[in-house]
């Protein structure tokens, strides 16, 4: 885990609905923790950009989420989650705790 993270991420490969600005689409999620999330863009974000994005941990339920653009590399974000839910913080602390062996596709 990197020493600057505050809670554990998962690999993952799944898809996601990110809206900025009025303009939606899908994107790739590559990994997810209670803190937020990093994604595969291939969109131009700048550091403190408001996003909305929705997503599902296990194709099951769907998730909706404000969040700020808390860092950008080439076709990477990183997402801050605002504020969820205890329920859906829960949701992914189990999904993280359950699939630490292996990545989730």
């Amino acid at each position: 885990m990197n020493p600057e993270r505050r809670v554990p991420r998962k690999k993952v490969n799944r898809p996601i609905g990110l809206l900025k600005k009025g303009e939606y689409q899908v994107e790739r999620m590559l990994q997810i923790g209670e803190g937020g999330m990093m994604i595969q863009t291939a969109s131009e974000f700048t550091v403190g950009d408001r996003v909305l994005v929705t997503f599902s941990l296990k194709g099951e339920n769907f998730y909706t989420s404000r969040g700020t653009v808390r860092n950008t590399s080439e076709q990477m974000l990183g997402v801050e989650f605002d504020e969820l839910p205890f329920q859906v913080l829960r949701e992914i602390r189990s999904f993280v705790a359950s699939h630490k062996t292996k990545s989730v596709l």
